[in-house]
């Protein structure tokens, strides 16, 4: 196998995955029915803004988030906000407040699958905030792996999109 066509099918590889990445989520966590995930009512055990290391294929850097736990459950509840604006989530989550939380169970540090918080009446963070977050990242992970795969089979094939557009009707 050539190194040539090694790196083709590298680029279809990692296009591909982003392509599956960003349509599983827009299946799964897109309108979400929230009678049917799992959720959990409790009193806060902690509440607070953390940093967390957030390691990528070549850029690492570090998310401000609002954490927090309750004392019957084993989940650490993250919810990130990509403008840090977790001022109503600090003045409506204390420690000792009951809280109902709607989420997808995970066994990481953080869990991000944070759909909705309810504390009595009110909804503290909703579903509608939880889904743009993931609806552009769902798009970026799209836009990036149609990207990937045009640009490998373009430069496989030696495609020339010059002089293909100069072929086209009405072209000079």
């Amino acid at each position: 196998m050539t190194k040539r066509l090694r790196g083709f099918l590298s680029a279809l590889f990692l296009g591909g995955i982003c392509l599956i990445g960003g349509i599983k989520t827009i299946i799964s966590d897109t309108d979400l029915d929230l009678k049917k995930v799992d959720n959990i009512t409790g009193p806060v055990e902690v509440a607070e803004i953390r940093s967390r290391f957030v390691k990528g294929a070549k850029i690492s850097q570090t998310q401000t988030v609002f954490f927090f736990r309750l004392y019957n459950s084993d989940q650490n509840f993250t919810i990130y906000r990509s403008n840090n604006a977790y001022g109503q989530l600090q003045d409506n989550v204390n420690i000792g407040d009951t809280i109902k939380v709607y989420y997808e169970p995970s066994s990481e540090d953080f869990n991000l699958d944070v759909y909705q918080v309810e504390k009595g009446n009110n909804i503290i963070h909703n579903y509608s905030t939880y889904n743009k977050q993931v609806s552009s990242a769902a798009g970026i992970m799209l836009l990036a792996g149609t990207v990937i795969v045009a640009v490998a089979i373009i430069s496989y094939t030696n495609f020339n999109i010059w002089k293909f557009l100069m072929r086209l009707p009405g072209s000079s």
